[in-house]
């Protein structure tokens, strides 16, 4: 029989799983699978009964499968799309919503034995999620609960434009007040990063400062393009006081230009 810590977690939280009432010493297979609406994602890990007839994620290792040792979250971790995910597809969470999974185990020659289902949240329920459109800037602000000051940051995705605010929503959860940051390929942004206006961010910093529940201090963080125009950022508003960056370019592709509103490209 499957056992999880807990059914229902937020994204951040681990979950401990185990098995009981297996045959000692024979071989077994965990499939962990995401339910996502634009397809499937699926881990697994193949492992060994022990001497009690159980297994334990935090304790035995997986000898093969998506990941191997011991790592209690080494499922969830190890996640992979399936053929009816569109290849090099992105895994969209906007707006924010659960994450489904299902559980199983399963013989060593894959006969079904027990599943469970799992929920993942990204926002916990006392958070609040407010779509902003005020002052130019647009992007959705994620307030926790209370009346702060809340250390403050801004999430800025990379080029692929849009928005996507799981990160915001998962650190929201964790007592920061989080804008995530729309600036192209979005209601009314613009449509290419030849628009970009570096100025932009400068109206965006401003903005959450502002507010009466944050700190005239924040944080910036990005991921890919988004981490370039982090970085740029840090060095130009002195409100900014950290800012980690995610697979952040390392060279620039000449067709890419990010302008100031005096039409100067400083890439």
């Amino acid at each position: 029989m499957l056992h999880v810590s807990k059914r229902e977690t937020m994204m951040s939280e681990q979950v401990l799983i185990s098995c009981s009432s297996l045959r000692p010493g024979d071989n077994y297979q965990i499939f962990l699978r995401l339910n996502h609406h634009k397809g499937t994602w699926v881990a697994r890990g193949a492992y060994k009964a022990d001497q009690q007839g159980e297994i334990n994620l935090d304790e035995h290792a997986a000898v093969r499968g998506t990941y191997s040792g011991v790592r209690p979250m080494g499922l969830f971790e190890s996640l992979i799309p399936c053929h009816d995910f569109k290849f090099g597809d992105y895994c969209k969470c906007s707006p924010p919503d659960p994450f489904n999974y299902t559980l199983e185990l399963r013989d060593s020659v894959g006969h079904l034995i027990h599943s469970l289902q799992l929920t993942k949240h990204w926002m916990h329920p006392s958070v609040t999620r407010t779509e902003i459109e005020e002052n130019g800037v647009i992007g959705t602000l994620f307030r926790p609960p209370g009346d702060g000051p809340f250390p403050a940051i801004i999430d800025i995705s990379g080029a692929g434009g849009g928005i996507n605010e799981q990160k915001a929503a998962s650190l929201a959860s964790e007592g920061f007040c989080v804008l995530s940051l729309a600036f192209f390929q979005y209601k009314t942004l613009p449509k290419t990063l030849a628009e970009v206006d570096i100025d932009y961010f400068k109206g965006a910093v401003e903005w959450l400062v502002s507010l009466p529940f944050t700190s005239n201090e924040i944080g910036i963080q990005g991921v890919s393009f988004g981490a370039l125009l982090v970085n740029m950022l840090a060095v130009r508003h002195p409100q900014v006081r950290f800012s980690p960056t995610y697979n952040v370019a390392t060279v620039v592709a000449t067709r890419i230009r990010i302008m100031t509103s005096l039409g100067i490209s400083i890439v």
